[in-house]
Order: structure tokens, then C-alpha cells, then sequence
């Protein structure tokens, strides 16, 4: 069995998205993305700059940071105008590109040690968010402090989590088909948000069109002739 899984989450290259450099996704990042039913961690299809803008925002700092930040009333109105004012900067196309930036930033921070029950241990299934089930363990069986398991990289914690049960006999770790996998996340990248960022593309397009058309149905301004004004 290749160990490289487990190495990966403690030397995550940095990512950096529309200017902003991306912390390691930690359960404090998944707790807040799925308090504000961001895109990314919900069914629900909202590819708009304005939704990247705030998951960027989120994953770019601390649990305690964004928390605070939230807190002030202009927050909302703060990311809506970050959000419009790189909307006129990029083409589509680049929106779409950032799209699945932070898309495959989400799936190398989600990226799990697979593992599969042994039948020995006496675990009862629990009904709750694995990341928050993987927060619960690593709280009752290591020293962290919340904080520290809050902020740290959720793959790491979900490494040492598995470890931990696999230490005890309750699962058993086994090989994980990475190819497979990147397809499978890059099919799902597509059934989720590529109608909606084709439009956007789409929509682009059409707008520089209709303003070239518009450049050049104008009559030519002649020499020392003022301009039409309408």
C-alpha cells in the first residue's frame, strides 16, 4: 500500500485565487461554507462571483477570523462590490477557470485515506457531518485544543482520525484508486456547474458583441464635425 495519502495533508502547496492565498481546508472552514449553504458543499447551483468571492473569503482565514469578520454589518455589501468589481475585470472564461481552482482546491482538502470496516470494533453509527464526527474524536483522543482542530488541515485530522480507529482494529486502510477519483471529482465538477458557467460565458460573449456591433453601426465623426451626442 502506497503511504503517500498520508503525507500529502501536512505539505499542501499553497493555493491562491483571485489574489487571495487559500489557508488548508479545515473542519472550521467546512462548518462555516455549510452554515452559509455555500455551493460547494451543498446541492444547491449558485456558480456566481459573488458565491466564489465569499468561499474564497471564508478559506483565506481563521475559524475566529471570520467569524469576526461576519460580524460587521458591511461584510455583505463589502464582498458584493469585491465580488462586481472583478466581475468586470475577468471574461468568462477566467471565471470558469477560478471555478475550478477553488474546485480542486475543495477536493485535495476533502481527499480521504480509504479504509472499510473490520466487523471488531463496537462503533454506533453516528447521524452527523463526518468532519464534525472526525472534530468529536480528535477532541476526546488527543491533546488538541479545539482551536488547533478547528484550523488545521482536514485532511490531516481525517488521517490521524482513521489511524486512530484502524490503531483499534475498528477499520481496516486500503489502497485508493487516485485516477479514478480525479475523474470522478472532475465529472461531478461538470454535472454541477457547467451549464451555469456556460451561460455566464455565454452571456459575456453575446455583451462584447453587441457592443462592437453598436461601435461600428456609428456613423464616422468627421474632422472638426462635434461628436452626435444622443
Amino acid at each position: 500500500m502506497s503511504h503517500a495519502a498520508f503525507y500529502e495533508p501536512y505539505n499542501q502547496e499553497p493555493f491562491t485565487i483571485l489574489g487571495e492565498r487559500l489557508l488548508p481546508l479545515s473542519i472550521g472552514h467546512l462548518i462555516l461554507l455549510h452554515q452559509q449553504r455555500s455551493c460547494f458543499v451543498t446541492d444547491e447551483l449558485r456558480a456566481t462571483p459573488s458565491e466564489l468571492a465569499f468561499a474564497i473569503f471564508i478559506c483565506s482565514r481563521t475559524f475566529e477570523a471570520s467569524l469576526e469578520a461576519f460580524s460587521d454589518p458591511t461584510f455583505a455589501k463589502q464582498i458584493s462590490k469585491w465580488s462586481t468589481k472583478i466581475n468586470k475585470r475577468l471574461k468568462a472564461e477566467e471565471w470558469t477557470e477560478r471555478f475550478k481552482l477553488f474546485q480542486g482546491y475543495m477536493d485535495f482538502g476533502l481527499r480521504q485515506v480509504t479504509a472499510k470496516p473490520t466487523g471488531l470494533g463496537t462503533d454506533i453509527p453516528v447521524d452527523a457531518p463526518s468532519f464534525l464526527v472526525v472534530k468529536v474524536w480528535l477532541m476526546n483522543n488527543t491533546s488538541l485544543t479545539e482551536t488547533e482542530i478547528l484550523n488545521r488541515p482536514y485532511a490531516a485530522c481525517n488521517v490521524e482520525y482513521l489511524i486512530g480507529k484502524a490503531c483499534d482494529g475498528q477499520v481496516m486502510l486500503i489502497q485508493d484508486d487516485d485516477l479514478k477519483g480525479a475523474k470522478d471529482r472532475a465529472n461531478a465538477f461538470k454535472a454541477k456547474f457547467g451549464d451555469q458557467l456556460q451561460a455566464m460565458w455565454q452571456q459575456k460573449k453575446d455583451a462584447a458583441k453587441a457592443k462592437e456591433e453598436a461601435l461600428k453601426a456609428k456613423p464616422p465623426i468627421k474632422k472638426g464635425e462635434p461628436p452626435c451626442q444622443d
